[in-house]
């Protein structure tokens, strides 16, 4: 089990302004951004194992608030830390475990959702607004490279 899927097993999340995708066990700094597509500017990707181990004290206590049924058995959910600064977004697939989590540490708790096609739109208490893909979230196409994949493709 990755640490992605143990953290919100035990309902907390590591404090940073985050994109985690469970699948590829990649993390991304994410800040808002009204202006970026989805509202949200990717980052560079960072090592979140190392990151929790290095400070073991940076992490918030998650309550879920709502939640929103998929059709293939998986939900979006969202809700707040216990910093009452911080929202959370997630997807999970079917048997509960994350596909997704975004975490963001000045949003304020996400208090609903609205469902267009392959879109959500998570709104927070104080409005700020993010619009993630449900399946695949970040911005349209391939996720940001890594350092890794820009040598790769340099041929290094």
């Amino acid at each position: 089990m990755n640490r992605m899927v143990g953290m919100w097993r035990e309902g907390r999340l590591f404090i940073r302004d985050a994109l985690h995708s469970v699948s590829t066990g990649t993390s991304f700094a994410v800040a808002v951004d009204p202006g970026a597509p989805g509202g949200l500017r990717f980052g560079d990707t960072f090592d979140l194992d190392a990151e929790a181990v290095a400070d073991p004290e940076r992490f918030t206590s998650i309550d879920v608030t709502g939640s929103h049924p998929l059709p293939d058995g998986g939900a979006l959910r969202w809700g707040e830390g216990s910093h009452g600064s911080e929202g959370f977004a997630a997807r999970v697939a079917s048997d509960g475990d994350p596909v997704w989590i975004l975490h963001l540490e000045e949003s304020n708790p996400f208090v609903r959702v609205f469902v267009t096609g392959d879109e959500a739109t998570f709104e927070s208490s104080s409005g700020v607004r993010v619009t993630p893909g449900i399946d695949a979230p970040g911005l349209p196409g391939p996720p940001p490279m890594t350092a890794d994949d820009r040598r790769h493709r340099a041929g290094e």
